[in-house]
């Protein structure tokens, strides 16, 4: 009996959660309804009201357990807890969104604003309601994570205080580590990002020593960061910003997808990838809400972030002159925000340099510039591309390689790879140098036809001007 009543609560709470998360969203997609026919409005509209019914019925449901519950002598801790300090229905259920939250395929970070929201309470009383969250904390049922940053508590973050969790996790027999009930871990999966296990150490990784020490002593703040926490107690006084925050430019294949690869190795963790196509959305709020689960899903497969090709996201903020170019600003400075509140490493990368915006700059550690390899580091490139099980010519010599093409270490694995398959293909005994030298030639002729193509594409400035009169007029 107390195992299903366990059981019965976890399915019953996930559900009111959930029916609340699709609430918030059905209405977030009212506010967009200029663009829609009257017919869409109306349909959406009537979801919300249907889902405002489902809520009603979660909640009796939830009402029900808890009076059974307490018959059987197995009272629930949220209704335990709601009977000792005399709380308020929406105190009580404040408790259980928070709690209910972590457990979410897409669990988030939350501020005041976000469980106000989730509770379906106008925004005009938002001030006023947060009394709740004061007489919460006075009780240590939550912590409220105060910010210097924002004068407005609505922007503040909130949390279930550790000892009140831990009671509730307990009463659930519930793996706090994974953050998710066992009867719902196998749901738990990456939504917004690509993560894999990293396949390079930095034994593999061709830089220049003083780049890789600087990037290993950098990692070394992320080692010790629980170490100072619970010597000196670093996080009493240093709130955020504890994490470090990692840019990595320069032009294709010269290494900086592999030396993420080889930080990830180096700290035993996944690396993450961020997909922009699952971020970038046309409604107002949802590419905002997929920043948060990026960096959630991060810290809950405790991986290394990577953000390729961040010049998509990290650019300048704008001049507000249309709608665009606020929601541009107002996503620069949610990615602020979760950057200098994330504990562990979020990298940048880039194929080309760009106005990273200062917000940004001011926070990042570490700036290292991928250049192409000179001729040692080539040379050093070649020998480690190439297996040593592969029986090499003796006219093979990887310094000629080295010295004679100037190719990227992406350049450079493409040649290896496409020798590899012909000297398999023939049967050869041994790998020639001929064979080396035919494709490093083909990629270095493949490269002068791209840099020619891109040289030819673009005017001048007077056939600009020309070409914009003539469109003007």
């Amino acid at each position: 009996m107390d195992k299903n009543i366990k059981v019965e609560f976890l399915r019953a709470g996930l559900k009111y959660y959930r029916l609340c998360t699709e609430r918030l969203r059905k209405k977030m997609d009212l506010v967009n309804y200029l663009s829609w026919s009257a017919e869409d409005y109306e349909e959406v509209k009537l979801a919300v009201c249907e889902i405002n019914s489902e809520i009603r019925r979660a909640e009796e449901e939830l009402e029900g357990i808890f009076e059974i519950a307490k018959k059987s002598d197995m009272q629930i801790p949220f209704e335990e807890t709601a009977q000792k300090f005399s709380l308020k229905k929406e105190e009580k259920y404040v408790l259980i969104i928070l709690f209910f939250r972590q457990f979410s395929e897409k669990y988030c970070e939350n501020t005041i604003y976000d469980i106000l929201s989730l509770l379906d309470i106008e925004p005009e009383y938002f001030l006023e309601k947060y009394t709740i969250f004061q007489n919460l904390e006075s009780k240590k049922l939550i912590i409220v994570e105060q910010d210097e940053r924002y004068a407005f508590p609505l922007n503040w973050y909130v949390k279930l205080e550790p000892t009140y969790l831990q009671k509730i996790f307990e009463y659930f027999s519930v793996a706090k580590k994974k953050n998710v009930p066992k009867n719902e871990e196998k749901k738990l999966e990456a939504n917004f990002l690509t993560i894999r296990k990293p396949l390079l150490s930095f034994d593999k990784i061709v830089l220049p020593l003083e780049k890789k020490e600087a990037i290993k002593r950098a990692l070394k703040q992320v080692c010790l960061l629980k170490e100072l926490n619970k010597k000196w107690g670093l996080d009493s006084t240093i709130k955020y910003g504890r994490g470090v925050s990692m840019l990595f430019y320069g032009p294709p294949g010269t290494g900086k997808t592999a030396t993420c690869e080889a930080i990830a190795y180096e700290l035993k963790k996944k690396i993450g990838i961020v997909q922009y196509s699952s971020i970038l959305s046309r409604w107002v709020g949802d590419s905002e809400k997929a920043v948060d689960y990026v960096f959630e899903e991060a810290k809950i497969f405790n991986c290394v972030l990577v953000f390729d090709e961040a010049d998509a996201l990290f650019g300048q903020r704008m001049d507000e002159s249309n709608s665009t170019d606020r929601m541009h600003n107002y996503m620069t400075n949610i990615l602020m925000q979760k950057m200098e509140r994330f504990e562990g490493v979020v990298i940048l990368t880039t194929n080309r340099e760009f106005a990273l915006d200062e917000a940004f700059n001011r926070r990042i550690i570490l700036k290292v510039k991928f250049e192409i390899p000179g001729f040692e580091e080539r040379t050093k490139i070649w020998r480690l591309l190439i297996p040593n099980k592969v029986p090499l010519a003796k006219d093979v010599h990887f310094e000629e390689l080295g010295l004679k093409f100037e190719l990227t270490g992406g350049e450079i694995k493409n040649v290896v790879l496409k020798a590899l398959v012909e000297f398999a293909e023939r049967r050869l005994p041994e790998l020639p140098m001929r064979l080396l030298i035919k494709y490093a030639e083909e990629e270095l002729d493949e490269k002068r036809m791209i840099k020619n193509r891109v040289s030819k594409i673009g005017f001048n400035n007077d056939k600009v001007l020309k070409t914009s009169l003539r469109v003007a007029y």
